[in-house]
């Protein structure tokens, strides 16, 4: 009878146990639903600019545009065809999205073309300035090219002091302005 008694407890324990268990899983698993949906919500919230447009503009709040919500926004109601891309005479969030997008594209490709077009042109004031072909700037070679800012700039570009401007101390040059334009932009 003893034995009994001991394996009855046992079993009600073990069946406890379980229980508290469960409840401790479905609490969890409720704390992870809610969490989930919390930043579902936020990410939604803060995710696209697109969204942010439309809810600018959107009088009567049905989530997208039409061209009477846009007529005090002259940019947007003159490419309103372009933008509108299925042809349903409202612009919704994903086409104000692919918009944005290309302009996004459209604006990197600028800066590169736009870089390049620099780095074209001091290589060619360089070559212009460099009167004895030997790839590098002396002082009296920058004095004669009358660039006001290269003479100025002489002994700040000149890092090792040798009285020459040398391609690499040109590439820190570059590298730095580089930098400065990046962080202007940035700000």
């Amino acid at each position: 009878m003893n034995i009994n008694w001991h394996q009855n407890w046992y079993s009600i324990y073990e069946h406890l146990k379980l229980r508290i268990m469960k409840k401790i899983m479905f609490v969890l698993g409720i704390s992870l639903v809610a969490t989930a949906t919390t930043f579902a919500q936020e990410e939604k919230k803060s995710k696209l600019p697109a969204d942010r447009f439309i809810e600018k503009l959107d009088t009567n709040k049905d989530h997208k545009l039409s061209k009477e919500e846009l007529k005090d926004h002259k940019r947007m109601a003159a490419k309103f065809e372009e933008i509108d891309t299925n042809n349903d005479n409202f612009i919704s969030e994903d086409e104000v999205t692919s918009v944005l997008k290309k302009k996004r594209k459209m604006s990197a490709k600028h800066h590169r073309e736009m870089a390049q077009k620099r780095h074209e042109k001091v290589r060619s004031t360089l070559s212009e300035i460099d009167t004895n072909n030997d790839k590098q700037i002396s002082k009296a070679e920058a004095e004669k090219s009358n660039r006001k800012r290269l003479v100025e700039n002489f002994d700040k570009i000149d890092t090792n002091n040798d009285g020459l401007i040398t391609q690499e101390e040109m590439k820190a040059v570059r590298a730095k302005f580089k930098e400065r334009e990046l962080k202007k932009r940035k700000s």
